[in-house]
């Protein structure tokens, strides 16, 4: 089992990034922040899941524990796969997930590919028990409000990273709860930087 991979960033792709190490170059499948962040030459170290199937052997690999156990217990839900377990991991962070499971919100896991109403809500029965802060590390879920899911789908339909567009978020006040109001509140941030 290959537990984590440090070497260097050789190359990328829309969903992976290979991984130079000692001469070898590795495909990993990571959430599309993660490969977008990659930069060609950087030094990177992820966390990864060695998936084995009849058809394929492939890595998949994640900047923090959190996101690691988060994927692994997806990959326990009936019906899910590691491609359908990275398209949940691209909607939110593992808080912002772990929120969504304990208080049942099957519409945002609906947003992911190949995430229909039902698929959601076995989502939600299945990890309801495990899904807690503690499990991944966490000393608290962060809170998002529906309007800033709505401000962050808008951003990064735009070209922003989700990172980039919750961080532009957190730095404007919540006097107001119009998606249209943050989403322009926060370009002006990210216009500066």
């Amino acid at each position: 089992m290959i537990a984590s991979i440090h070497g260097t960033v050789v190359e990328r792709k829309s969903a992976s990034v290979v991984i130079d190490v000692g001469g070898v170059g590795y495909e990993v499948f990571a959430p599309s922040e993660t490969v977008a962040s990659a930069t060609l030459g950087e030094q990177i170290m992820l966390k990864t899941a060695h998936v084995v199937r009849e058809d394929a052997q492939d890595l998949y690999g994640f900047r923090t524990d959190a996101a690691l156990q988060f994927f692994t217990d997806l990959l326990g839900v009936s019906g899910i796969g590691p491609k359908t377990a990275l398209s949940v991991l691209d909607l939110a962070t593992v808080p912002e997930l772990v929120r969504a499971i304990q208080s049942n919100d099957a519409v945002l896991l609906t947003r992911a590919a190949g995430i229909g109403r039902k698929i959601a809500e076995r989502i939600i029965v299945e990890l309801r028990e495990k899904a807690s802060p503690t499990r991944y590390g966490l000393s608290i879920v962060e809170g998002q409000s529906p309007s800033d899911v709505d401000a962050i789908d808008a951003l990064v339909e735009l070209g922003f990273l989700r990172s980039q567009a919750r961080d532009a978020l957190r730095d404007i006040s919540s006097d107001s709860d119009d998606p249209s109001e943050r989403v322009k509140a926060a370009l002006k941030i990210l216009g500066k930087k």
